[in-house]
């Protein structure tokens, strides 16, 4: 099995084990403190109090007897879905619908229902418009499925309940399908009711729900807040109506939020603002839930260029989908906390919110949101006010990383890698035994690298290429880009002539390399060579930083592989030479030493393999090169016996034709191509 690392990021950030751990200190001592509960307030404070205590330290709390037990009549309020029901029964409301409950989050998809490949997409839920007593009876049929769920799954459900959902894979929808009605279902048109909820974020309580914010009584705005804050009367009053079977994952507002449950229990899991590092927000692709009824399934509708018809389907401009920033990370799940282990740095608070309480989340905390049972709630949405607070938290959140994190992120991150690591690291366990070998390679760069930037210099000295510049030989002979003439090549990095032929033409009257001949040189044979042209790329996998390891899942994994087996993991360091690229494990694309050149003695313990495993990253470069110099020397009639896991691995950002046309040529060569999940009956074939 060979397994190319997961490259990490450049590191534009670090911090030493100390410094997080004193980080972690402070704010556990100074700002959270015992993060198994939160004040508890049995009546309102007054506006002063509230600012002093809670406001302006950014400290929620939960505050009972917030709201009133009765109306100006003396009538006991309406807080129940049944007493809601009982007085608007035919309201109209449009709600979120998904499969399992979990909506804006971040869910693996099948782009364009590619057989194996799955990708991380923001899903938005699906939205129906229902009257209030049609979403009460999908509701309460939700509850019902979940306890019979409950029952046949047994008393240990839970979190791997949840991890298990969250691994679920969805389809896209066609895009001509997509095309065709994007009108709004309503509830009685779909086979499938879903997982109902109702949480319109759009001030729809003194908007499109007014009947219900009389009957419920709630006042405009809570007065000690309001002054409290002094940014005026709340921006939003929003309803909330869901069940168990509901999560919103972790997420941020820029509002100081006032929580008030009236029936029912909210269940509220806090990290403050100091976690945006460890959280660490990312940009996905973005999509919505829609229920097919053609075939009865749940399937994912990308979101796409607002110009999209279907006369210009197919133009990847038009089509391109919109990003968006969320986070994916969950420092609730302990398989987040196995990928990630900075993770467990976070300051998780649980607090549970009972009927009659009111949680007050500070602005910029991050929280997840579920109920223990059906529950009716309000929010109160009041502006933040944007002063040093929102400036040191917008630097912090800026930040790339501290130290080793998920390969998703940074400048070279691929998105879907953290993924990938996943699924490579549970094949590794499930089959470990079946497993003889492991051959993990890792990129080893040093910074003075011909592909990165401080290499080069522009033709007035005065900046570098950005990451991804492409430089041609034409751009070295024109002096566009110059190699930067103080380089000093060490005698560990020189050229061997055994090697590197004509090398009198790169040498200097003195006989040392002469690094603006040797770099037109080396353009030209890479051109030559016709597989691409010298990119730039951001510093990566610099030796000796914390992005030159291999990712945390898989290297826990396989020191269990050694312990168990007995055997040692054959590392295979490449790109050390900062002369020449070595995007393949096996040669340099242009070969300079006895180490750059074709590694005969690799190649033929690999073909001694009666099966071969290869993933890693990236699908468009390393993987790519590794596999096809693997091949170009294999046995062609035997190729067979060589399989690309795809869905192990992901091309860079940008690079994803690179990757499709790589896939296509394995597959013509015969080279199996497989899921994680089906390697079990290949293996055993």
């Amino acid at each position: 099995m060979t397994v190319q690392n997961v490259k990490e990021p450049p590191i534009t950030f670090t911090a030493s084990p100390e410094a997080l751990q004193r980080l972690h200190d402070n704010v556990q001592s100074f700002w959270c403190g015992d993060t198994s509960t939160i004040p508890i307030l049995d009546e309102p404070p007054s506006s002063l109090q509230f600012l002093r205590d809670f406001v302006g330290p950014s400290r929620p709390c939960v505050i009972r007897n917030a709201m009133p037990n009765k109306d100006e009549n003396g009538e006991p309020l309406i807080k129940t879905l049944d007493e809601l029901v009982e007085a608007h029964p035919d309201l109209m409301l449009q709600v979120d619908v998904t499969p399992d409950g979990h909506g804006d989050c971040v869910r693996r998809v099948r782009l364009d229902n590619q057989e194996a490949k799955t990708v991380q997409v923001f899903v938005q839920p699906q939205q129906r418009y229902m009257t209030l007593t049609e979403f009460f009876s999908q509701l309460r049929q939700n509850h019902k499925c979940l306890l019979v769920a409950d029952l046949m799954a047994g008393a240990d459900a839970g979190t791997d309940e949840e991890t298990a959902v969250m691994d679920n894979v969805f389809d896209t929808l066609p895009l001509v399908t997509e095309l065709v009605n994007l009108t709004m279902p309503a509830a009685a048109s779909l086979q499938s009711p879903g997982v109902v909820y109702y949480s319109r974020q759009n001030d729809c309580l003194r908007t499109e729900l007014g009947p219900l914010m009389k009957s419920l009584a709630v006042p405009k705005s809570i007065d000690f807040c309001e002054h409290a804050f002094g940014t005026g009367p709340p921006d939003a009053v929003n309803l909330w109506i869901g069940n168990e079977c509901s999560v919103s994952s972790f997420h941020k507002d820029h509002y100081e939020n006032l929580m008030v449950v009236l029936s029912g229990t909210k269940v509220f899991y806090l990290c403050p603002p100091a976690n945006a590092l460890l959280l660490k927000q990312q940009e996905y692709q973005s999509g919505s839930f829609v229920h097919d009824q053609a075939d009865g399934t749940w399937k994912v509708r990308m979101d796409y260029g607002a110009n999209a018809t279907a006369d210009n389907y197919g133009d990847k401009k038009v089509f391109s989908s919109h990003r968006v920033r969320w986070i994916g990370a969950d420092p609730t799940s302990q398989v987040h906390l196995d990928a990630d282990p900075l993770l467990s740095q976070c300051h998780v608070i649980k607090v549970e919110v009972h009927a009659g309480e009111t949680l007050y989340i500070p602005s910029l905390w991050f929280h997840k949101v579920t109920q223990t049972c059906e529950t009716v709630a309000v929010n109160y949405w009041y502006d933040m006010k944007f002063d040093a607070k929102w400036c040191y938290f917008d630097f912090v959140e800026s930040l790339d990383t501290v130290g080793p994190r998920n390969p998703g992120s940074g400048s070279l991150g691929i998105a879907n890698a953290l993924d990938d690591a996943e699924r490579i690291a549970q094949l590794i366990r499930d089959h470990a035994r079946d497993i003889h070998r492991v051959v993990a390679t890792l990129d080893s760069h040093q910074k003075l690298h011909i592909s990165h930037p401080s290499f080069w210099w522009s033709a007035d000295g005065s900046k570098h290429p950005d990451p991804f510049t492409i430089i041609s030989a034409n751009d070295i002979r024109r002096g566009t880009w110059i190699p930067r003439s103080d380089l000093t090549v060490s005698v560990s990095n020189n050229i061997d002539s055994d090697y590197f032929t004509n090398i009198d033409a790169v040498l200097n009257d003195a006989g040392n390399i002469d690094i603006g001949k040797y770099a037109l040189e080396y353009a030209c044979r890479l051109e030559k060579k016709g597989r691409f042209q010298l990119c730039i790329w951001p510093e990566h996998c610099l030796i000796g930083s914390p992005g030159h390891a291999m990712v945390d899942c898989i290297r826990r994994v396989l020191d269990e592989w050694s312990e168990l087996t007995g055997r040692s993991v054959e590392w295979v360091s490449k790109g050390e030479h900062i002369l020449t690229e070595m995007y393949s494990a096996l040669q340099a694309d242009v070969p300079v030493t006895k180490s750059t050149a074709f590694n005969d003695a690799l190649h033929i313990s690999l073909a001694k393999s009666s099966k071969l495993l290869v993933c890693g990253q990236a699908m468009s470069h390393c993987v790519n090169y590794t596999l096809r110099d693997v091949v170009s020397k294999w046995d062609p009639t035997e190729t067979n016996r060589i399989c690309l896991l795809i869905d192990c691995t992901s091309p860079v950002p940008g690079f994803e034709d690179a990757a499709k046309t790589f896939v296509d040529d394995m597959r013509a060569k015969g080279v199996q191509l497989k899921e994680a999940a089906q390697i079990q009956e290949w293996m055993s074939a």
